[in-house]
């Protein structure tokens, strides 16, 4: 999955969290997400992404299934595995330091509640 993590290297680490955050909730749903025609980015939790953000998660997604060299929705359990591993441990080593978008969005979801 080299292709897909030199294309997240590209992005902060918010961003690149945000794309792993979808990212798994694709790989970990894809069989009921296409069965139920629900959106990934459909989120009560969070705000809509970026049209950034959107595009680069479709993208890995792509480069994730070309790589396995078949769709998410026909992985075996061992392929899922090894996928949602590789995310989480790529979300594990982003930079835990937030940025000042984060402690913006945050700010302001405190203060609308």
């Amino acid at each position: 999955m080299d292709a897909f993590k030199d294309q997240i290297s590209n992005f902060s680490p918010e961003r690149a969290r945000e794309i792993v955050y979808f990212l798994i909730r694709y790989f970990k749903s894809s069989r009921h997400l296409e069965e139920d025609g629900r959106d990934i980015f459909a989120d009560v939790f969070i705000n809509e992404p970026s049209q950034e953000v959107r595009s680069a998660t479709l993208e890995s997604i792509a480069l994730i299934e070309e790589e396995i060299g078949s769709k998410a929705i026909d992985f075996d359990d061992n392929q899922s595995d090894v996928v949602l591993d590789i995310l989480t441990d790529l979300e594990t080593s982003l930079d835990p330091i937030l940025g000042e978008e984060a402690i913006r969005r945050a700010t302001s979801f405190l203060s609308d509640t």
